[in-house]
């Protein structure tokens, strides 16, 4: 089994019957006195589209759990 680290989400495609979800790191580098952060690809996750909806709906309850344990709090969408 292979493990990946990823910070985010550069891109999600669905093509035919296929999600691709391309996968970042960020990268710090100190130049100086100056500290830059550039992203870097990491990876692509390639699974069909009934995969897809199964990993939006484990990630949707996972949100679920963590608002309702207070470890995050849920955006007020009206809001700007």
């Amino acid at each position: 089994m292979t493990i990946l680290y990823s910070d985010g989400i550069a891109n999600i495609s669905i093509r035919d019957s296929v999600t691709r979800i391309d996968l970042f790191t960020v990268k710090s580098t100190q130049d100086g006195n100056e500290k830059k952060e550039t992203l870097e690809a990491s990876g692509t996750l390639i699974l069909p589209v009934s995969g897809f909806l199964r990993l939006h709906e484990q990630m949707s309850k996972a949100i679920s759990d963590m608002q309702e344990k207070g470890l995050i709090k849920k955006k007020d969408t009206d809001q700007v």
